[in-house]
């Protein structure tokens, strides 16, 4: 099993200008919305045909990944991503798969221009993507996650009780949670990757990226750090230094339910 990750977003302000790079976007889920790091509060195009998302790097920009998070997409739905060195005559780049849960490909191209093409015309409403990545998938070359992993759905809850005990909960939102370890032994290729690592997600992304746990599956999770401090634990010392390495790392909420 490898972990996989991306770390920035190449989708910005920058690459995604204004309104005139999508073929339509409502007038309150607007096409910011597409990279605010925040899932919940998604982009909505307002009409189901022949939509699509144009990004323009400036230059050619190599991309590995591709990610759609908070998504309603139906099965129904027709995507492909296609690339160019203009802003025109595009050609196949990709097919992502879908999902019904976030979705994510793997691919290679180096190109100035990308473009997303969405028709969905069976979705009982307009289309929405809460967060569209574009980026470079890494992996932890030296470093293994362990068995164990623990991970699972996570709800946040309002739990109430009267002075004569009476409760009742109320369900707000929920995402999910991983506990994921990494060991290495008195290996100095591995320690560089981890540091690297999490200078990089804090540093330029607010300790969130994107985490696809295993690469022979289809799962991909936008996540953030949860723990700040104190990563590694040294077990074993001597010339055979035994570390384990947690992150405890929480998806970014999708469906809110406002107070």
């Amino acid at each position: 099993m490898t972990l996989l990750y991306v770390t920035e977003n190449l989708v910005s302000s920058a690459t995604l200008i204004d309104n005139t790079y999508v073929s339509t976007e409502d007038a309150v889920y607007t096409v910011d919305k597409l990279y605010n790091k925040r899932p919940s509060y998604p982009f909505r195009f307002t009409d189901k045909d022949d939509e699509w998302i144009k990004v323009d790097f400036g230059s050619a920009q190599l991309i590995t990944f591709i990610g759609l998070f908070n998504h309603n997409l139906t099965a129904a739905v027709t995507m492909s991503l296609e690339h160019a060195a203009a802003d025109a005559g595009y050609a196949l780049a990709t097919t992502p798969v879908w999902r019904s849960e976030d979705l994510y490909k793997q691919f290679r191209r180096n190109n100035r221009w990308f473009r997303l093409n969405i028709d969905d015309p069976t979705n009982d409403s307009n289309p929405q993507i809460g967060e569209f990545v574009l980026g470079v998938v890494s992996e932890f070359e030296n470093a293994r996650v362990q068995p164990g992993r623990r991970d699972g759905p996570k709800f946040h809850m309002a739990d109430n009780v009267t002075h004569y005990g009476q409760d009742w909960s109320s369900h707000y939102a929920d995402c999910e949670s991983f506990t994921i370890t990494l060991k290495n032994i008195n290996d100095k290729n591995a320690v560089d990757d981890l540091q690297t690592f999490l200078k990089s997600i804090f540093r330029n992304s607010d300790g969130k990226f994107i985490l696809i746990p295993d690469h022979d599956q289809p799962h991909c999770y936008y996540v953030q750090v949860k723990n700040r401090k104190d990563f590694a634990v040294r077990e074993v010392y001597g010339t055979k230094e035994l570390r384990d390495w947690k992150l405890e790392l929480e998806t970014l909420t999708k469906g809110i339910t406002l107070l």
